[in-house]
Order: structure tokens, then C-alpha cells, then sequence
């Protein structure tokens, strides 16, 4: 069970990726590096010993029997693989960050007659 985290810890946190630039190569690692202090978990290793770690390396095989080499952005094992996206919103859309952290009752919903992203009313509208 994660600990709970502070409104406020959860607020700055949204208020300073929200305005971050559209680079996962420049964002993803700082990004996931606060998202763990705010949740209260550890960080990657740089160590790479433990599993646990940014860039994991992997070779994909093709049916052609030709391999090329890959990297996972962030990787845990036996417990999770992450692979970062980041793109733009339109300025009157919540982001992906403030629709999870409004589910999660840290910040209110925002008052819309427009249907949400991820709900049964987006659901019915599309």
C-alpha cells in the first residue's frame, strides 16, 4: 500500500510537469524521479544490480531472425516495465497527471459540462 501523500506535495508536483516541455528525453527521468519521492518509493538503482532501473537493455528478435537492440525507459523486475510518452493538450483539457490526482481525490474536479476523458460519459459521446 502506498503512503498517503500531501495535497500540496501532489499540487506543486502536478503544477510544475504540467508546464513541462513536450521531450521525453529530456523529461521522463526527472519525471519518474519526483513521481517516486511524491509516492514515498525508492528510485531506480543506478547500480543496475538490483533490477530496478532506467534504460534497460533488450534485444528484439524479428522472424526474419535479425535482432536489434532496444531500451526500456524505466524497468522493475518481475514487477513492471514503463515506456514514457509525452505529448501536448489542448489548454482547456485536464492532462493525464490532473485526471489520475482528481480520481485520487488530491485536487478537485474541475466543473465541466464537456464529458471527461477515460469516463462512461466520454464513453457515450464518442
Amino acid at each position: 500500500m502506498l503512503p498517503r501523500m500531501s495535497s500540496e506535495g501532489a499540487k506543486a508536483f502536478i503544477a510544475r510537469w504540467a508546464a513541462a516541455s513536450a521531450s521525453e528525453r529530456a523529461n521522463s527521468q526527472p519525471f519518474l524521479c519526483e513521481l517516486c519521492d511524491l509516492l514515498g518509493v525508492a528510485k531506480p538503482d543506478p547500480t543496475r544490480v538490483t533490477g530496478y532501473e532506467f534504460e534497460y537493455e533488450v534485444t528484439e528478435h524479428h522472424p526474419d531472425g535479425s535482432t536489434t537492440k532496444g531500451r526500456i525507459d524505466l524497468y522493475k523486475r518481475k514487477c513492471f516495465v514503463l515506456e514514457s510518452k509525452q505529448f501536448q493538450v489542448a489548454k482547456e483539457e485536464a492532462s493525464q497527471l490532473e485526471l489520475v490526482a482528481q480520481e485520487a481525490g488530491v485536487i478537485e474536479k474541475k466543473k465541466s459540462s464537456q464529458p471527461v476523458r477515460g469516463t462512461g460519459a466520454w464513453d457515450e459521446s464518442a
